[in-house]
């Protein structure tokens, strides 16, 4: 392949990507959402002082034991994917809520971590999610 075409592929990939309608763009935003909503509701674990100083046996005991406010979040996360529009409201209140319950929980340190995942809440359905206490 030549110089010249390589660079018109290059160049008809871009032109493509940044054509594509918003629905597809918001689409593609998804799934990168959808981990980092899993990755922050695994916070909770990765922040303990048990993680942090624990030995890889007592880590690995932490990551795959179950936590239901861990759980319930990624429900939400999940379910924020694959729902109906319709359900969009009702499931953005409840990570708020579920945000608020960590902030109480946790504190000042929870902060950071609030605010990424009422932005991937956000992204997943398309709702605006209002958390008390940011």
């Amino acid at each position: 392949m030549s110089k010249l075409s390589i660079q018109l592929a290059i160049l008809s990939i871009a032109i493509g990507v940044f054509n594509m309608p918003n629905y597809v763009q918001a689409a593609e935003a998804k799934p990168a959402a959808l981990s980092g909503c899993y990755s922050e509701a695994r916070w909770a674990i990765e922040a303990s002082p048990a993680y942090i100083y624990g030995n890889a046996r007592q880590r690995e005991q932490l990551q795959h034991s179950f936590h239901p406010d861990i759980y319930r979040l990624q429900r939400v996360c999940y379910a924020m994917t694959t729902s109906a529009p319709a359900s969009q409201a009702s499931l953005a209140a409840e990570c708020g809520d579920q945000i608020t319950e960590s902030l109480k929980f946790y504190g000042e340190k929870a902060r950071d971590h609030a605010v990424r995942l009422r932005d991937y809440c956000q992204t997943l359905s398309g709702q605006t999610v209002t958390v008390s206490g940011l």
